[in-house]
């Protein structure tokens, strides 16, 4: 049980609006051309779209001159215009000039008035990709690389005789990074030393010549460290600090041969520094610069444009805490605790690579000497043939299966209440939130942060107590991740969120909060982009701004666990920190593991931030709105699909209206709907034409589209301007613990079958042998094989077994039950005999003498000596099945063979085919809860599948003929039926005597165990195809059978 959290207000609070008015929607334009006419006539409106789209600006201003020749490009443009139109009016999001921020004040009453958009403060500055792109060229001048300083890669760390690192290339439109390696020697550690400080090429070409190298070599020794990115340039643009533009100017202000390029550069920071938006001629003036500084520059983004809204915002002390109180209840009653499925597997690979040791983090994180992160571990990197074309993802977070069936049994019976009562909104009582937190087990983040949205008649009813707030989310790990990005425009923002990142701080007075320091994409820049905001920073390729003294190195931490808890440690400073990323970026898709590993660890063990999730129910054909007191948690959702739409193709506007009218009365929709797809949003008018094309092409072309609720219609919105007009917004209010209270969460102790331990010396010997994947099938077929047959014969052992293991890295776990316990030096002596030349050629790296711990309650309610003679019989198939793969150089039938492997023991079990797809469901269903299913990867597999349909069909059908090595490894799984006949005859009895008794559990993890020895890489995602493929196979035989039966 959560032990009670109280929060309250960290300060003031953020307000976002679009920059037009909500009213605008009601005006309808049926007349699209007409309607395009009239926006090339509204200045502020092209300014916003240059500013946002050079692209759609140039196509809207050639239409506008000359037209187009094709209709169906004219549509397409005045679709796109409708859809700017509609986002200034609707979307909060902030976006160039379609939509800002503003800081609002906690006070006595609410007061939420706008001013009009000519008097609010645009804060323009260059792009980032477009600066990243000028200083790829500047890095590349001699004349440049002569006069900068250039510092040591703040991500190198030594190995051995090497040195590793992140290099990182700019390829125009993104960054390529990519860990690399260097052979140390005593010239490169003096240069990458002196460079620590920073220093030109001409003074790192001094100290060499002082260790009497020509002045030929040391130059052209530098330009190599250069060029291999173990020395990065001080031009490269900071993340945090001052205004990169700026900082740009001021480090080649005196390169004497770039005075035309400064002054250019000059020249723009002039028209940028303007409170008012750029017009198309300021944008076109820009862009004149920028050609003359880097000839035959095209990039279609050039300005980031931020808007600060002008207005009083404040809104009344009373109202913002009760929905604090209100919406932190909510998010303690869904939130769990947050388990990435990296930093599990990481916790698990760590604990058992370098238990009870403190190890540098990168070195912990390193692929090759520690375990990896994510998908950068030790892993084979060639992909397994079954995998090819399928980009299969593990999921996000693995969800607490306790706790997660408490909260869906609760959100299906709440829906089906609504649905038997004709019910159009699901009202959580307090009596059941109390409950929903008595199920959940949660450490909420110190400070967080409530996202959503204020509706309203107007202020004093707000005041009054009568209002709703739209909550999109709620969580941590700090209040700034949706502030960050403003600070550098707006100095009472920054002043908010230094002021809460202190309190932060001050909440764990013992630790260090680093900010990390990262540039992930030159574009992305421009929201990753803030001032220092932390005393301490974590710099990770790109350069930091704060004191040399609080820049902490990624070389500089240290990291150990200590009951699952990931202690993350800097040693120069002897401190625990607490990484921190105040932004929203969103860093799964990061190639860097140690990115990736210090932003996930601002989760680990907290839980992530709330929303309400529909889960597998989010595809029904309608959802209620749900709301708990004035909070209303998810909007009312109607599912459109393609299927029973397709006579809207050839409609034209007056008789889409017409069918949708209908459709509107039939399933209730509101004037205004959100079309919604992910986090992003469309507000439809569904009696507006030329909204409804948009609605119908998005529905032809996506096959299902999601409409919800709209709440900011202009009676619910509560932003008003002097003219009456109302405004949608959007409210981040920052929040923090009232008292510091975090402690340890007890470990819920699981009933089990004490194991038996067997240690090194008793019946079984258990060897652990470190090796590569490749290498490992070379073992089984020359080393374990034969010294197999050699035991057997001898009568030293009466029965073995093997499996892969990666955890932490790749090896064989062998286990022996030696029968002649007098003979375990025999064993011994002759493990060594067979394996001494593989350890001297280091292809063994280690073996390690282990003890056998027997896994008593995983295969109930049979006893673990059945289960331990199906696995010897398993492992002696699989010696044979390995050679076989060997001698015949097929990747693809290891696969195959394995599908013939399971539809056997399927057999052998007397499964019918009901019985087969029953379990083969459950089994896909299982792995695909694992993994990441998209749309994507859902068609790759679908056309793998109609690819392999026939080799599936043959290899599966026992009256085909199959080529000779189908055929030999069918003769040997037919050798390992016979064997393994009197213990599975026990399974069948049982099933048959106790057909209540559910058997899956203890099949599923034998055919598991299967796989594992087959698959030399990726055993679970190749387990989980191999059941997908299957699954497919047996319903299409079931189909074909009820074919037949109808005839």
């Amino acid at each position: 049980m959560i032990k009670k959290q109280a929060f309250i207000l960290a300060g003031d609070f953020l307000i976002r609006t679009p920059v037009s008015p909500i009213n605008r929607l009601d005006l309808s334009h049926n007349d699209l051309k007409l309607f395009a006419h009239e926006l090339a006539k509204d200045d502020f409106f092209l300014d916003a779209i240059i500013a946002s789209s050079s692209e759609v600006y140039e196509r809207f201003a050639e239409w506008n001159k000359n037209g187009f020749d094709k209709p169906d490009n004219e549509l397409k443009l005045h679709l796109t215009l409708l859809k700017y139109w509609i986002r200034m009016a609707s979307r909060c999001t902030p976006y160039g000039a379609f939509a800002g921020v503003a800081p609002g004040l906690t006070g006595n009453n609410t007061n939420l008035n706008i001013q009009g958009r000519d008097e609010h403060i645009f804060s323009s500055r260059i792009d980032m990709g477009c600066l990243s792109a000028i200083i790829e060229d500047l890095n590349n001048r001699n004349e440049v690389k002569s006069h900068v300083r250039y510092f040591i890669n703040n991500t190198i760390y030594k190995i051995s005789d090497h040195y590793r690192y992140i290099e990182f290339k700019n390829t125009g439109k993104r960054f390529r990074y990519a860990i690399s390696e260097v052979e140390f020697n005593e010239y490169l550690e003096l240069v990458l030393n002196k460079a620590i400080a920073g220093c030109t090429i001409g003074e790192l070409v001094e100290i060499l010549t002082q260790e009497e190298i020509s002045q030929e070599d040391a130059f052209d020794f530098v330009l190599e460290i250069i060029e291999s990115k173990l020395l990065v340039s001080e031009l490269e643009p900071l993340i945090t600090g001052n205004d990169p533009l700026e900082t740009l100017i001021h480090k080649i202000n005196n390169i004497p041969s770039l005075d035309d390029i400064v002054n250019r550069l000059k020249t723009i920071k002039s028209i940028l520094s303007t409170s008012k938006l750029l017009s198309v001629n300021e944008h076109n003036q820009i862009c004149s610069q920028l050609e003359k500084i880097t000839p035959g520059f095209v990039n279609s983004a050039i300005i980031q444009t931020d808007l600060f809204l002008s207005g009083n915002f404040s809104l009344k002390k009373e109202v913002l805490e009760e929905i604090v109180r209100d919406a932190t209840k909510i998010y303690m009653s869904r939130a769990q605790r947050y388990k990435g499925t990296a930093i599990e597997a990481f916790i698990n690979r760590f604990m058992q690579r370098f238990p009870g040791r403190e190890i540098q983090l990168v070195l912990a994180l390193d692929m090759e000497y520690g375990i990896g992160y994510g998908d950068f571990t030790n892993e084979r990197t060639d992909k397994p043939n079954l995998l090819n074309e399928l980009e299969i993802l593990e999921n996000e977070h693995i969800e607490d299966p306790v706790y997660m069936n408490t909260y869906k049994r609760f959100q299906l019976k709440k829906l089906h209440e609504s649905l038997v009562n004709g019910a159009r909104e699901i009202m959580i009582t307090n009596e059941e939130m109390d409950r929903l937190i008595k199920s959940a087990n949660v450490e909420a983040h110190d400070s967080m942060s409530i996202f959503g949205s204020l509706l309203g008649k107007s202020h004093e009813d707000i005041d009054k107590g009568n209002y709703s707030f739209f909550l999109s989310n709620c969580g941590g790990p700090t209040s700034s991740v949706y502030l960050g990005r403003f600070c550098l425009g707006n100095e009472r923002i920054l002043e908010m969120v230094k002021t809460h990142l202190s309190d932060e701080a001050a909440m764990e007075p013992d630790c260090i909060f680093a900010e990390i320091v990262h540039n992930p994409e030159p574009r992305l820049a421009n929201v990753t982009t803030r001032p220092v905001l932390r005393q301490y920073e974590i710099p990770i390729v790109t350069q930091s701004a704060v004191e040399s003294a609080n820049r902490i190195a990624i070389s500089d931490l240290y990291i150990s666990i200590e009951n699952r808890d990931i202690i993350l440690k800097s040693k120069s400073l002897n401190k625990r920190v607490i990484p921190r990323l105040a932004n929203a970026h969103n860093t799964k898709n990061s190639t860097i593991p140690v990115y990736r590993f210090l932003s996930d660890l601002q989760y680990h063990n907290y839980a992530p931030r709330y929303f309400w999730d529909w889960g597998e129910l989010s595809e029904s054909p309608f959802l209620p709105r749900v709301t708990f007191g004035k909070i209303i948690l998810f909007p009312a959702q109607w599912q459109l699909k393609k299927e029973d739409h397709e006579i809207l193709k050839d409609f034209d506007a007056s008789e889409l209206e017409k069918y949708f009218k209908e459709i509107a009365s039939k399933l209730g929709l509101p004037k205004f709907v959100l079309m919604a797809e992910s986090d992003n949003y469309l507000v439809v008018d569904i009696e507006n034409g030329s909204c409804l094309s948009i609605l119908r092409n998005e529905l032809l072309k996506k096959g299902t589209i999601s409409l919800r609720e709209f709440f900011a219609t202009p009676d619910n919105c509560v932003v008003t301007d002097k003219d009456g007009n109302k405004y949608c917004n959007e409210i981040v209010i920052p929040i923090k613990k009232k008292n510091k209270d975090t402690p340890r969460r007890a470990l819920r102790e699981m009933p089990s079958i004490k194991p038996e331990s067997f240690s090194p010396g008793s019946q079984w010997l258990y060897f652990k042998v470190y090796c590569g994947t490749k290498t490992a099938e070379r073992l089984m077929i020359e080393v374990i094989s034969p010294l197999v047959s050699n035991l057997h014969e001898e009568k030293i052992i009466s029965k073995w077994f093997f499996i892969r293991y990666r955890d932490p890295e790749h090896h064989l776990r062998i286990r022996f039950h030696v029968s002649q316990p007098e003979k375990i030096g025999n064993v011994l002596s002759l493990f060594n005999n067979y394996t001494k030349q593989y350890l001297k050629d280091e292809l063994i790296h280690n073996i390690q003498l282990d003890s056998y711990i027997r896994e008593n309650d995983r295969y109930l309610p049979f006893n673990i000596e059945l289960s331990e003679e199906l696995f010897h019989f398993d492992s002696d198939a699989m010696l044979k099945i390995v050679g076989l793969l060997n001698e015949s150089g097929d990747e693809r039938m290891r696969w195959l063979i394995g599908m013939r492997a399971l539809d056997m023991f399927l057999n052998e079990l007397e499964f019918n085919l009901d019985d087969k797809i029953s379990l083969l469901t459950k089994l896909e269903h299982n792995f695909a809860q694992e993994f990441l299913s998209h749309e994507l990867l859902r068609a790759n597999m679908n056309a793998r599948y109609r690819q392999e349909t026939k080799s599936i069909f043959n290899v599966l059908d026992y009256t085909s003929e199959h080529n000779p090595l189908v055929e030999m490894a069918i003769q040997i799984f037919h050798e390992r039926s016979l064997k393994m006949a009197p213990l599975l005859s026990t399974v069948k009895e049982y099933r048959s005597a106790f057909k209540d008794i559910d058997l899956s559990p203890f099949i599923a993890s034998h055919i598991h165990m299967f796989f594992n020895k087959l698959f030399d890489s990726n055993p679970r995602k190749q387990e989980w195809v191999i059941y997908n493929f299957q699954l497919r196979y047996y319903k299409s035989n079931l189909a074909i059978a009820k074919s037949k039966l109808h005839r």
